[in-house]
């Protein structure tokens, strides 16, 4: 699991059945909105995290959490994933191994995801 941990923050990457690659957030501080900008490959977006999504990865969630879950776009062999949190990294990570593999490792499921 490529897990980043800061005091309320912690991120890391999940994979579907249909390729997305998805940024996953868990934090204790439920004080509002925060700002997140991703770099998929050279291309930089921005996303404002405040909406819940229920995920299912094969564990039960804890309540005393919130988590959000950003797609990201297709899983691309050799891609790399920077994520950036209040002006610092908390992850740069290459995607240097095939799909199918990394799949294996970093499930996910997504329940009522918007069409």
């Amino acid at each position: 699991m490529n897990q980043i941990n800061n005091d309320t923050l912690s991120s890391f990457l999940l994979c579907d059945e249909e390729r997305n690659l998805y940024a996953n957030f868990h934090t204790n501080d439920n004080s509002g909105d925060f700002v997140i900008v991703i770099n998929y490959d050279g291309i930089k977006t921005e996303h404002i995290l405040n909406k819940r999504y229920y995920i299912s990865r094969g564990s039960v969630l804890s309540g005393d959490h919130t988590e959000y879950i950003v797609e990201v776009g297709k899983y691309i062999k050799g891609s790399t994933i920077k994520i950036h949190y209040e002006g610092t990294e908390i992850l740069n990570k290459t995607l240097d191994i095939d799909y199918e593999t990394f799949r294996s490792f970093n499930k996910i499921h997504i329940k009522n995801k918007p069409q």
